[in-house]
């Protein structure tokens, strides 16, 4: 196995890290691309600007592996106890 010498005049030693925002628009528009919608509409979900209808509710659960519709189940955490 041979490693290539890297050239310092053509090619940069290390690549810059990217912002915290564009991190953030990267992994919306991925997740847009997923549920086949814009970007802004999942900006405007993540903003509460906005409530998904049913159909993108069920595109992100399938998406996302998480269910975001129906009842709430109690577990063990929750104790009407510890609020008072």
């Amino acid at each position: 196995m041979y490693a290539r010498k890297l050239d310092e005049t053509t090619e940069p030693a290390a690549l810059e890290r990217v912002g915290a925002g564009v991190r953030h628009a990267i992994q919306r528009a991925r997740l847009a691309k997923l549920i086949n919608e814009r970007a802004q509409v999942v900006g405007d979900y993540e903003g509460s600007r906005a409530v998904p209808d049913q159909a993108v509710l069920a595109k992100l659960e399938k998406v996302l592996d998480v269910k975001l519709r129906g009842k709430l189940k109690r577990g063990i955490g929750d104790c009407e106890c510890l609020v008072k």
